[in-house]
């Protein structure tokens, strides 16, 4: 008697599971910056706590040119009190001073220098704004370069282009920021340099590095040779 030996092929399928909804930082990136913020604020209402939520509303904020909203929040995070009013003493002194325009104190403090710093603020748009009008200024003077922290390893790709992407940069994907980038290279024609303390980002996409400390060259050269000059490695490693 011949015997059979029947099997059933059983096939398992699994569903692939849904993709995660788009976070805040995935949204602005799209460009979508104010579906952004509306949910970077309903992740901060439900946890307001959290350090990284508050950042990313600060951000966020930002994006929408909402300056004092993002200072707002920066200053919740770091645990300060919004800034008050002045009292008589404080306002007495800044009564006593002289008021001068801020362009054009900086234009004149530019001319026997070759380089000029601007410590602005990431979270307030208006700091780009005036970036612009002292670049605007320094260009007529003869300033040649433009140099930010925010650009990638997308710089070259930016100088070919023209105009910044979502790849460009972090804190350029902020308007005011990606304008600044646009008019500095575009309508003033100044070349557009990296800013960065990230050594493997800088070593691996530059052939010249120029080092400053405190605003201070402190070494130039190629990567090799500034990534063991004595003076970057006592500035920045701590050694004696």
């Amino acid at each position: 008697m011949a015997r059979w030996l029947i099997g059933a092929l059983v096939v398992l399928v699994q569903e692939k599971p849904a993709a995660a909804p788009p976070g805040p930082w995935e949204l602005a990136g799209e460009g979508r910056y104010l579906a952004a913020l509306a949910l970077a604020e309903r992740e901060h209402a439900a946890q307001p706590r959290d350090p990284q939520r508050a950042d990313q509303l600060g951000i966020m904020r930002s994006f929408v040119g909402d300056g004092v909203g993002a200072l707002e929040i920066f200053e919740e995070m770091n645990g300060a009190a919004p800034p008050a009013v002045l009292d008589a003493a404080e306002a007495a002194t800044l009564a006593a001073c002289e008021p001068r325009d801020a362009l054009a104190e900086i234009v004149a403090a530019a001319k026997d220098r070759q380089v000029v710093i601007l410590n602005e603020a990431h979270h307030v748009p208006l700091h780009r704004a005036f970036s612009l009008e002292v670049a605007r200024a320094l260009r007529k003077e003869g300033f040649e370069y433009f140099a930010a922290e925010t650009f990638t390893r997308d710089i070259e790709a930016l100088r070919k282009r023209g105009t910044p992407t979502r790849s460009t940069g972090f804190y350029s994907a902020e308007p005011a920021f990606g304008e600044l980038i646009r008019e500095v290279r575009d309508q003033l024609r100044l070349t557009v340099l990296l800013v960065e303390h990230h050594m493997n980002l800088v070593m691996s996409i530059s052939d010249w590095v120029v080092a400053l400390n405190f605003g201070r060259r402190i070494a130039q050269g190629t990567p090799a040779e500034v990534r063991s000059h004595p003076e970057l490695v006592k500035a920045y490693l701590g050694a004696a």
